[in-house]
């Protein structure tokens, strides 16, 4: 018999949950149901406030190349009017999901912020004519302020 040794099939696990918590993004952006959607949304919230530090590489690879990259360009997407509130309430979500990103990683993301040009990305959103939505971008021009340095004031 060979048998595995178990930290293969720790990182076997590992992989294999991350796989699937990729999965809800996609599901995230595609279902039609906003309490699903926010249940995802709550599955990547609760994520972040376990995540300590950048040492869960894992995750980080998650939220930075998977997660947020797809649902920066969600933002793009126009608001449908048969699914106005779903679509508009997924954007406020995303939007949420990106300030909270920012609150706890702080200077740490300054990079991947300039790089994926999230400001851009969100102060479009105000384009679509949505208080709920020109509200939620309010909250992050207030959070850049808040946790980032001047380097995005002036980007």
């Amino acid at each position: 018999m060979n048998k595995s040794s178990p930290s293969i099939d720790m990182k076997t696990n590992i992989e294999t949950e991350i796989k699937e918590l990729s999965n809800l993004s996609t599901l995230m952006l595609n279902h039609d149901n906003y309490p699903v959607k926010f249940e995802i949304f709550q599955i990547y919230d609760n994520l972040l406030d376990a995540d300590t530090s950048l040492k869960n590489k894992s995750l980080y690879n998650l939220l930075f190349m998977d997660v947020l990259p797809s649902f920066l360009e969600y933002l793009k997407e126009p608001i449908l009017p048969s699914y106005r509130t779903e679509n508009i309430l997924t954007k406020q979500l995303i939007i949420d999901l990106v300030n909270k990103t920012i609150s706890h990683y702080r200077s740490s993301i300054q990079y991947w912020i300039k790089q994926n040009k999230v400001c851009d990305k969100i102060l479009q959103v105000l384009h679509l004519g949505s208080k709920i939505l020109d509200l939620s971008v309010i909250r992050f021009v207030r959070t850049i302020v808040l946790y980032a340095d001047f380097f995005f004031v002036s980007a």
